[in-house]
Formats: C-alpha cells, structure tokens, sequence
C-alpha cells in the first residue's frame, strides 16, 4: 500500500546504475525559492551474478531496489535512471546539417554491432540540437533492450515509475556546465567504476567525446593514457567540433576517494617534458557542493562519483535548447503500439501452419484418390495386382529414404560462414578494407587489406579480438603497399574460429 506523502514536498530521485552498485541521490526541497537537500548513498545490488542480462541478475537487483525503495520511502514515486559506460554507449556528430543527417542514419544501422553491450536487440536515443544555421551537434545514445527491459520490471516490482534513463557522461557534463568549469575552454571528465574509467570531454555542459579506455591497470595508469591520446583530443575537439573556445588542458575526476587518489597519483607521477603542453595539465578531484546555490549535501567530502546522478535530478535546470537524451522513449513507443500489432505478430505463424496443414490435406486426398483407383483397377484386372504391390513396396522404400535423408539433414553441422562475414564487417573501421579472406578448413582465418593510417589497422585487430566468434587475433604484419589506394598501409591478420575444432568433430562422430 502506498503510503501517503507530504505535498509540500517536492523529491527528485535519480539513481546511476553500474556493474555493481547504485548510486543514489534524492533531491529534496521543502518549498520554492528555497536551497535543495541533496541526500547520496551508495547500494550493492550484485553479489553473487556475473552479469544482469540474466533472470539471477535481475532477481538481485530487484532485491536490492526494493530495500532501497522501503528505506526511502519511494513507493509511487517517479525515478531518473542514469546508465554508466557498462551499460549505455554513447556516440557524438557534429558538422553540417546534411552530414550530421548521414552520419547519424549509419550509426543507428550499425548500433545492434555493438558487442560491448551484450548481445540481443539495442534500444536507441537521439537529440540534434542547431549550432548555427548550417551546422548541428548530435548525441546517439546506445542501450542493450536486456538492460531497460530489467529496470521496468524493477521499478514495477518496487511499485515505482520511470521517468527517464539517460548515459551517465551526459549527466556528469551537465553538472560541469552547471559550476562552470567548462565555460570558456573545453574540459576532460574520467569517471571511475570497478571495470574501468569512461573519459568524456565537455563543453559549457554538452558532451563532446565519449571513449572507454581499456585495459586491466586502468586505474592506476590513467595519467599515462591520457597523455598518450593528448595530442589526437585536442585535433578532435578543434577538426570536427569547430571549437575555438581554448586549449584542452584541465582535468576532472569523478570518482570514489580510492578511484581518486589513485588516479591523482598517476597524473602526478608522469614525466611531462616530452608531451606537448602536459605541462599545462591541471588535474583536480569534482566536487559537487557548489552545482547549486545553497545546495546542502550529506557526504563529507563532496566526491564527483555522484555527479551523474546529481546531473539528473538537474535536468529542468538545464536549456531548452541543451542536448537530452531519454532511452526510454523508444522502449514507450514500441510498446503502445497496441494490440493490433502483436496479434500480426502472433498469426503470422498462425498462418503458416494452417497454410502447410492445407497443403497436406490436399496431397493426403490426391494419394487417398490414387488407392481407390488403383482397387479399382484391381477386381477388374488380375494382372495389374502384382504391379500395384510392386509400387506400394516402391512408394514404401522411398519414403523410408526420405526419412533417413532427413535425419541426416538434422544431424549436418555447417560452420556460421555468415555469422563470421558479418562480425568481421561490423569490426571495419570507415578508414580500413578487406581485400582478402582466407580459410584453411582447420580453423584458421587470414585477412589481408589496406588502410589509410596504421590506427586503423589496430583498431580493427582490436575489436576482432573482442568479438566472440573470432580468437588468437595476430597482426602478422604492415606494408607500405595497397592494391586500393597510393600512400596506404597494407595489412595482414590471422586469427581462429572458435570452436570450429569442436563443430568438425561433433560432424565427423555424426557420420
């Protein structure tokens, strides 16, 4: 039972969701005009899964956001989801209007290609918001259709309502554009979580870049890789975003006082002589407790790793005109598409079948006519008796054939040929080709192209390496040759089919 709340109180919950805890804030003002009451909490949803796209994931975290919900007395209430790197990936275009139209078009064909998410179907969010009158700035949020299927069925078991699920980088650019510190210039973002780091650039609150940095020491080395990738953000922010507004030299952390002071050490450790403006880099740790006049907070000290889902109880504070993203639109249309649709869905095979009993009937009466005449025949001709045994023996063994044909045909194994010409197209970066795939017929797979920088090439080993069909991804080799283009960089890649050993043997015992 619902219970009864106060109505001089206006509550705005939002909650981050990670691989493994929640991040709570609860936004509470007590009349208007007057400061917020910014309550923050950490909870661990998972213990014992190893991932939430399963029906024991799901059982966990509803677990844990029904305690949540009966400690903070939020039945009925409405709730703001924010999606960390784990979960949401988001992409940025900038450019003309026709271009940003093209490019986002293309990358909402390639969004279901994004293996990092899990498989299964992707659910989609896009804003485009006008720079000037030629040129526009777009946002593409990407989710697994698993993950916001997983929070409805959380919010209806803790009897709560979703008012919205956006990327967490989203969020923590807009508490950053509300304190101000990337007014005049450009600022980088690195939020943390046990996995690994998600690094957003940011400018006066609209997000930039989003990049996930991989690797196990993340961590510990995070001052490390940025200033390997310095120099190409800082050619991004200024080629394809048209920045004009500063250098790319402040950076913010947002994380949990161990993720912090780890990170701060890494950047304070590097040797930044031979780094073009490293030395300029400033590294600070966020901190919150100035995104609102008066805000009061009951974390001491104020650390960023909440500044997501504070960017979301903020959202009205934001422009009209500011990039919003709500993954939950598209989840919303589909559904209220009615009736009509799934009852088309669910006699599509309806039809089939009554289509394939009808064909059948109408053989089983076609032979049923054949018999008659065939007996028939017989009382009046003897010598046509013998003949028809003969053809009901004949029709006898060529059924029994036909039975063995289609047990064999059940028990062939053929390898997915198509599911691997369709991983390795999706691992095609724009700047990369294939001009030959090659397969022995024991597993291994040689591909050879061309590029137009050697980028490219490891990008495209890199993400074959992550694709499941595909291991032991090798780079055998660069030249300075292509048959497609002058001054591109050939390539040569082995790599194996995995379980293809497996498939071969299961075909050979079944022969």
């Amino acid at each position: 039972m619902r219970k009864k709340r106060n109505v001089n109180i206006d509550r705005t919950v939002a909650i981050e969701l990670n691989p493994t805890y929640l991040r709570v804030a609860i936004a509470t003002r007590t009349a208007p005009g007057k400061p917020s009451e910014m309550n923050s909490r950490l909870v661990r949803w998972r213990n014992e899964t190893t991932t939430l796209h399963t029906e024991a994931g799901v059982a966990e975290l509803v677990d844990a956001f029904k305690k949540l919900v009966a400690e903070e007395h939020l039945s009925g209430e409405k709730v703001r989801f924010t999606l960390s790197g784990d979960y949401c990936v988001t992409r940025v275009l900038s450019g003309t209007n026709e271009r940003v139209r093209r490019e986002l078009n293309q990358a909402q064909q390639r969004c279901q290609r994004y293996l990092t998410l899990g498989p299964g179907e992707k659910a989609i969010a896009t804003s485009v918001r006008a720079i000037d009158a030629r040129h526009q700035h777009a946002l593409l949020a990407v989710a697994n259709r698993k993950t916001l299927d997983a929070l409805v069925r959380v919010a209806a078991a803790a009897d709560v309502e979703i008012e919205l699920v956006e990327p967490s980088v989203v969020a923590l650019c807009r508490v950053v554009g509300r304190l101000g510190h990337d007014a005049e210039e450009p600022v980088m973002l690195i939020d943390f979580d046990e996995k690994g780091a998600q690094l957003g650039i940011s400018y006066q609150g609209q997000l930039l870049l989003d990049y996930r940095p991989g690797g196990h020491s993340v961590h510990d080395g995070i001052g490390q890789i940025i200033l390997q990738h310095l120099a190409r953000l800082k050619r991004y922010c200024q080629r394809f975003l048209r920045f004009t507004g500063g250098p790319l030299r402040k950076v913010y952390l947002c994380a949990a006082a161990e993720f912090a002071a780890k990170a701060y050490e890494s950047f304070s450790t590097l040797p930044r002589g031979d780094v073009e403006d490293a030395d300029q880099l400033t590294v600070q740790i966020l901190d919150v407790e100035h995104v609102e006049d008066g805000l009061r907070l009951n974390e001491e000290p104020p650390y960023g790793d909440l500044a997501p889902a504070i960017g979301t109880c903020l959202i009205e504070t934001q422009d009209e005109d500011a990039s919003r993203l709500n993954l939950m639109e598209g989840i919303q249309r589909r559904d209220n598409r009615g009736w009509r649709r799934e009852l088309v869905r669910l006699a599509a095979p309806i039809a089939a079948t009554l289509l394939i009993a009808a064909g059948t009937l109408g053989v089983v009466v076609e032979k049923q006519r054949e018999c008659q005449t065939l007996e028939a025949s017989l009382a009046s001709f003897s010598a046509a008796s013998g003949k028809a045994q003969e053809l009901r023996l004949t029709l006898m063994q060529v059924e029994d054939k036909e039975k063995q044909w289609r047990s064999v045909r059940e028990h062939l194994v053929n390898p997915p040929w198509h599911e691997l010409m369709r991983v390795v197209g999706g691992c095609l970066p724009n700047d990369v080709w294939l001009e030959k795939l090659q397969f022995d017929g024991k597993g291994e797979v040689s591909l050879t192209g061309g590029s137009y920088a050697e980028d490219g090439v490891f990008e495209f080993a890199g993400w074959l390496d992550k694709s499941p069909p595909l291991s032991d991804v090798a780079l055998e080799g660069t030249n300075a040759n292509s048959s497609r283009a002058v001054g591109a960089v050939g390539f040569a890649l082995k790599c194996r089919l995995v379980n293809f050993s497996d498939r071969e043997k299961e075909q050979q015992d079944a022969n």
